[in-house]
């Protein structure tokens, strides 16, 4: 048996960095008491994104729309709930 690869990054329902390349390449939390462990598939499914304060700092904040640069399209941030 192998063992699942890692991902890079935090999970963004629960903020842990504990994220796995899970069954059929989808990325899943491996915190036992994350609330949501398909949330990073799910986002990279839909396209949406943290803004850089959920995404680098981990500072708490609620959901909100947001244009990373002048001319980018606008983006949904969404937020980073409490863990």
């Amino acid at each position: 048996m192998t063992a699942n690869p890692t991902v890079q990054g935090f999970c963004p329902a629960c903020g842990g960095v504990s994220l796995f390349l899970g069954s059929g390449g989808y990325v899943t939390c491996a915190r036992l008491a994350c609330p949501e462990p398909d949330a990073a598939s799910t986002l990279l499914e839909r396209g949406r994104s943290l803004c850089a304060s959920a995404a680098f700092d981990r500072q708490p904040h609620q959901p909100h729309g947001w244009k990373p640069q002048p001319d980018m399209k606008p983006v949904y941030c969404p937020g980073f709930p409490a863990a």
